[in-house]
């Protein structure tokens, strides 16, 4: 057994053994604390997780590796953790299939362990809760052919899952899905790269537009044509800096912003009021060429569509991906109707 976790951890997967195709899975464990000191988190998963404690963002991971020999995080959580009640969440992606950044044997897992003061508090097994996030669609088109799938989201299916209060009765045990030291995770080592540091990077807003809606299947198609033929408006914001565009049924506004330089990064919009029923897509790309954004065109560019859409529900919400992705400007489509407010 490997010495990054007690023999007594397992892999767990979803509940069900075909939740394979682009599985977003979230796993769930409550634990109790008295006195503590130092708690850490030993963290595996095929292929890519993230992670939050008591509702709030920690970090995702982990560094890119085979399954034969997964990488390991041991994460810090003192900070994160309070006296009494505290839940722990994590997500975990797997698209199913190979490409030319991840290798993938047909299986997702979680390998996780809890400590704290160097004591063993809990290990994944059957304790957790699980349940497969059904606010990502299963049937996208890929980013490229270097990458796995594009993320399209139905708010409304989105839950609050992440905090104590959330209710996961309903949810399910998670399945073992295999033993330490068993194909296709044959070994684990620690974290070679240090881990990912996230901020948040101030924008420019370099320019808006509105047109009429292009209605394709695919969004980053969509977006592509739209925002080609949307014409330059001017959209005023309140004293706060929120925008409140006033979108008709068949109408799409556009917002560009410019990040200064490429970043890995990954754009997010705040909605409040939604009317439900609009559609946002956030796009990256990477040139302006002759005062024009060169969005990329997936039939002669390796299939790149750095696009993400979202379905909005009614009421506030916040529309982020599950992935990083890259370049240094990013595009917002809103599609209405957006209603009065």
């Amino acid at each position: 057994m490997s010495k990054l976790f007690s023999p007594h951890a397992y892999w767990i997967g979803s509940a069900h053994p075909f939740d394979l195709h682009e599985a977003y899975i979230n796993f769930r464990r409550v634990f109790e604390l008295n006195e503590f000191s130092n708690v850490q988190f030993a963290v595996a998963a095929d292929s890519r997780y993230k992670l939050w404690v008591n509702g709030k963002f920690v970090t995702r991971g982990p560094e890119r590796s085979f399954p034969h020999n997964m990488s390991t995080d041991t994460l810090a959580l003192t900070p994160f953790v309070q006296r009494g009640k505290n839940i722990i969440a994590v997500q975990i992606y797997s698209p199913g299939y190979s490409h030319f950044s991840y290798v993938h044997r047909g299986a997702h897992g979680l390998l996780a362990e809890l400590r704290a003061d160097g004591q063993t508090l809990f290990v994944t097994d059957q304790t957790w809760r699980a349940k497969r996030d059904a606010s990502f669609d299963e049937i996208v088109p890929r980013v490229s052919i270097y990458g796995s799938g594009v993320e399209v989201r139905d708010m409304a299916r989105d839950e609050n899952w992440r905090g104590l209060d959330y209710d996961d009765a309903q949810w399910e045990t998670p399945r073992i899905v295999a033993v330490q030291n068993a194909t296709p995770w044959e070994n684990v080592s620690p974290r070679v790269t240090p881990l990912l540091v996230e901020r948040a990077q101030n924008m420019m807003l370099l320019e808006t537009r509105a047109g009429a809606a292009v209605t394709h299947r695919d969004t980053h198609l969509a977006l592509r044509e739209g925002w080609t033929r949307a014409a330059r408006t001017a959209f005023s914001q309140n004293n706060a800096e929120w925008f409140t565009p006033r979108v008709g049924e068949n109408e799409t506004v556009y917002w560009l912003y410019d990040l200064g330089r490429d970043y890995i990064a990954q754009g997010w919009a705040e909605i409040e009021n939604a009317r439900g029923g609009e559609t946002l897509a956030i796009s990256y790309q990477e040139k302006i060429r002759d005062d024009e954004l060169v969005i990329s065109n997936p039939e002669t560019y390796c299939r790149v569509r750095m696009t993400d859409a979202f379905t909005l529900r009614a009421g506030g919400q916040v529309c982020e991906t599950f992935s990083l992705r890259g370049g240094r400007y990013l595009l917002f489509a809103l599609r209405g109707a957006t209603g009065e407010n």
